[in-house]
Protein backbone atom coordinates (compact mmCIF):
# COMPACT_ATOMS: atom_id res chain seq x y z
CA UNK A 1 0.00 0.00 0.00
CA UNK A 2 1.23 3.22 -0.97
CA UNK A 3 1.64 6.38 1.72
CA UNK A 4 -1.44 8.03 2.75
CA UNK A 5 -1.33 11.87 2.09
CA UNK A 6 -3.45 14.43 4.24
CA UNK A 7 -4.65 17.57 2.16
CA UNK A 8 -5.90 20.52 4.32
CA UNK A 9 -6.96 23.36 3.65
CA UNK A 10 -6.98 26.59 5.78
CA UNK A 11 -9.91 28.38 7.38
CA UNK A 12 -9.41 31.47 5.83
CA UNK A 13 -11.44 32.16 2.51
CA UNK A 14 -14.94 33.48 1.61
CA UNK A 15 -18.76 33.02 1.03
CA UNK A 16 -20.37 34.51 -1.86
CA UNK A 17 -24.00 34.28 -2.41
CA UNK A 18 -26.54 35.39 -5.28
CA UNK A 19 -30.01 35.50 -5.65
CA UNK A 20 -33.02 36.39 -6.76
CA UNK A 21 -34.77 39.60 -5.32
CA UNK A 22 -36.82 42.37 -6.69
CA UNK A 23 -36.46 45.10 -9.67
CA UNK A 24 -37.57 47.95 -7.46
CA UNK A 25 -35.27 46.85 -4.41
CA UNK A 26 -31.99 46.73 -7.18
CA UNK A 27 -33.34 50.25 -8.84
CA UNK A 28 -33.61 51.88 -5.41
CA UNK A 29 -30.42 50.22 -4.12
CA UNK A 30 -28.26 50.15 -7.37
CA UNK A 31 -27.54 54.49 -7.15
CA UNK A 32 -26.90 54.45 -3.92
CA UNK A 33 -24.65 51.79 -4.07
CA UNK A 34 -22.86 53.71 -7.15
CA UNK A 35 -22.59 56.33 -5.31
CA UNK A 36 -21.69 55.89 -1.93
CA UNK A 37 -20.10 52.49 -1.87
CA UNK A 38 -22.06 49.40 -0.56
CA UNK A 39 -21.98 50.21 3.16
CA UNK A 40 -25.40 51.82 3.16
CA UNK A 41 -27.05 48.25 1.89
CA UNK A 42 -24.77 46.37 4.08
CA UNK A 43 -26.47 48.09 7.36
CA UNK A 44 -30.00 47.67 6.08
CA UNK A 45 -29.22 43.75 5.31
CA UNK A 46 -27.86 43.19 8.34
CA UNK A 47 -30.81 45.24 10.36
CA UNK A 48 -33.52 43.12 8.17
CA UNK A 49 -31.28 40.57 10.19
CA UNK A 50 -32.35 41.08 13.59
CA UNK A 51 -33.86 38.09 15.46
CA UNK A 52 -35.34 39.90 18.54
CA UNK A 53 -36.12 43.10 17.49
CA UNK A 54 -38.03 44.72 14.35
CA UNK A 55 -35.86 45.82 12.05
CA UNK A 56 -37.02 49.04 12.08
CA UNK A 57 -35.60 49.52 15.41
CA UNK A 58 -32.10 48.89 14.37
CA UNK A 59 -29.37 51.37 13.15
CA UNK A 60 -28.93 51.13 10.00
CA UNK A 61 -32.50 49.82 8.85
CA UNK A 62 -33.63 51.82 5.10
CA UNK A 63 -37.81 52.60 5.65
CA UNK A 64 -37.14 53.71 2.03
CA UNK A 65 -35.90 50.70 0.93
CA UNK A 66 -38.22 48.53 -0.93
CA UNK A 67 -38.58 44.47 -0.16
CA UNK A 68 -36.27 42.11 -0.86
CA UNK A 69 -38.40 39.39 -2.21
CA UNK A 70 -41.54 39.58 -4.55
CA UNK A 71 -43.78 37.32 -2.23
CA UNK A 72 -44.39 37.06 1.44
CA UNK A 73 -41.01 35.43 1.77
CA UNK A 74 -39.17 36.86 4.73
CA UNK A 75 -35.76 38.35 4.75
CA UNK A 76 -33.80 36.15 7.04
CA UNK A 77 -30.23 36.33 6.02
CA UNK A 78 -27.84 36.95 3.31
CA UNK A 79 -26.74 33.92 3.04
CA UNK A 80 -30.10 32.75 2.10
CA UNK A 81 -30.66 34.64 -0.59
CA UNK A 82 -28.41 31.99 -2.58
CA UNK A 83 -30.92 29.96 -5.66
CA UNK A 84 -28.66 31.20 -8.08
CA UNK A 85 -24.80 30.77 -6.57
CA UNK A 86 -23.39 29.87 -3.20
CA UNK A 87 -20.12 29.08 -2.87
CA UNK A 88 -18.29 28.95 0.15
CA UNK A 89 -14.59 27.48 0.73
CA UNK A 90 -11.00 27.79 1.67
CA UNK A 91 -9.03 30.36 -0.47
CA UNK A 92 -7.21 27.93 -1.97
CA UNK A 93 -3.79 29.68 -1.37
CA UNK A 94 -3.12 28.35 2.09
CA UNK A 95 -3.23 24.39 1.44
CA UNK A 96 -1.36 22.06 3.32
CA UNK A 97 0.20 17.62 3.19
CA UNK A 98 1.13 15.98 5.34
CA UNK A 99 1.86 12.12 5.44
CA UNK A 100 -0.43 10.23 7.74
CA UNK A 101 1.16 8.26 10.29
CA UNK A 102 -1.97 6.80 11.67
CA UNK A 103 -5.46 6.64 11.79
CA UNK A 104 -7.66 6.46 14.90
CA UNK A 105 -11.67 7.32 15.07
CA UNK A 106 -11.74 7.67 11.45
CA UNK A 107 -9.19 10.97 11.52
CA UNK A 108 -5.92 11.47 10.46
CA UNK A 109 -2.93 11.75 12.73
CA UNK A 110 0.39 13.95 11.46
CA UNK A 111 3.13 15.79 12.22
CA UNK A 112 2.86 19.47 12.02
CA UNK A 113 6.53 19.98 11.59
CA UNK A 114 6.79 16.83 8.41
CA UNK A 115 4.24 18.81 6.53
CA UNK A 116 4.76 19.34 2.32
CA UNK A 117 4.78 22.12 0.22
CA UNK A 118 3.09 22.17 -2.93
CA UNK A 119 1.52 24.10 -5.95
CA UNK A 120 -2.18 23.24 -5.99
CA UNK A 121 -3.95 22.75 -9.31
CA UNK A 122 -7.19 23.66 -10.19
CA UNK A 123 -9.45 21.31 -11.33
CA UNK A 124 -13.01 23.19 -11.81
CA UNK A 125 -13.84 25.94 -11.78
CA UNK A 126 -17.49 27.95 -12.30
CA UNK A 127 -18.09 31.28 -13.64
CA UNK A 128 -21.05 33.91 -13.02
CA UNK A 129 -21.78 36.68 -15.18
CA UNK A 130 -23.72 39.79 -14.18
CA UNK A 131 -24.38 43.29 -15.79
CA UNK A 132 -24.61 47.01 -13.45
CA UNK A 133 -27.19 47.85 -15.90
CA UNK A 134 -30.07 46.16 -17.82
CA UNK A 135 -30.78 45.72 -21.61
CA UNK A 136 -31.33 48.85 -23.97
CA UNK A 137 -34.90 49.60 -24.62
CA UNK A 138 -34.58 48.10 -28.45
CA UNK A 139 -33.88 45.03 -26.94
CA UNK A 140 -35.39 41.86 -25.31
CA UNK A 141 -34.61 41.96 -21.64
CA UNK A 142 -34.62 38.58 -19.62
CA UNK A 143 -32.58 39.59 -17.08
CA UNK A 144 -33.09 38.76 -13.45
CA UNK A 145 -32.34 40.99 -10.05
CA UNK A 146 -30.00 39.92 -8.26
CA UNK A 147 -28.03 40.60 -5.06
CA UNK A 148 -24.45 39.67 -4.95
CA UNK A 149 -23.08 39.31 -0.92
Amino acid sequence: MGKKIYIRGSNYGGEMTIGEVTKEFVEYWQPICKEEGDSRLVEHLMALDTWDNDPEDEEGFDSDSPPVYADDTVWNNWYECDEIHHHNSSSGTELWAFPITSESDGYPEYDWDDRIEFEPHQLYSRECYTQAEPATKDKEDNSVPVLVF
